[in-house]
């Protein structure tokens, strides 16, 4: 073995039933934190410790085995603080807020990158995130597309356009709910042509079985 479980568990030192100096890590029930030096109470130890005891806040928490992060302020004067502080910031920050503000940054954001794409070493840097954005998008938008094709009562995009490949692509989106040029754009990728384009294709190699009437006009070969 590497180690020996009794030896490593003898070199770690007993833990203590209760911590001495707990109850200076939170204030009594009157909002007052007791000193554990001489026994008097304050509202904050800080300038008492180096005043009575020449002591640092670090000492006094050594002395009487403190963790580092132990309060030496009452709590409601530690919560008073803390609001002034919030209340400042937030007054601070106000102005950094308006609208106004916000549009001069987002113009100085967009005129920053319009003048360093110029650099060949920072749209290098750009690339990665580019097209991470622009595969998040993607994907987003195929989510919405499948989303929409489901509440139109298909399986997914894919289903939807399979099953209305006989559609025109007008009629096609407005049924499945989405774009023409959606409709079009993922028929291409699946490889189904538009039903004008297949009876032109039926027209052209002779198959008379069409009917007259589902043979496209020459105004609408020519649109095709």
């Amino acid at each position: 073995m590497l180690w020996d479980l009794d030896e490593l568990q003898s070199a770690v030192p007993p833990l203590r039933e209760s911590r001495i100096g707990r109850g200076s890590t939170v204030s009594e029930s009157d909002g007052i934190i007791r000193c554990l030096e001489c026994g008097l109470r304050f509202r904050n130890l800080g300038r008492h410790l180096n005043a009575a005891h020449d002591m640092t806040a670090a000492e006094y928490r050594s002395a009487h085995q403190l963790p580092a992060t132990a309060a030496l302020m009452a709590d409601a004067q530690r919560a008073q603080g803390h609001d002034r502080m919030m209340d400042a910031d937030i007054a601070h920050l106000a102005k950094f807020r308006t609208p106004e503000h916000l549009n001069q940054m987002r113009a100085a954001a967009i005129e920053s990158i319009r003048v360093t794409e110029d650099y060949a070493a920072v749209r290098a840097a750009r690339a990665a995130g580019r097209r991470y954005a622009v595969q998040v998008m993607h994907g987003k938008r195929m989510l919405a597309i499948d989303d929409k094709a489901r509440q139109a009562g298909y399986e997914g995009i894919d289903d939807a356009i399979r099953a209305t490949q006989a559609l025109a692509g007008t009629a096609a989106a407005a049924k499945i709910g989405i774009g023409h040029t959606t409709v079009l754009r993922r028929r291409a990728q699946l490889g189904i042509a538009s039903p004008r384009r297949r009876a032109r294709r039926s027209v052209e190699s002779g198959n008379s079985s069409i009917p007259p009437t589902a043979r496209p006009s020459q105004h609408q070969t020519n649109r095709d």
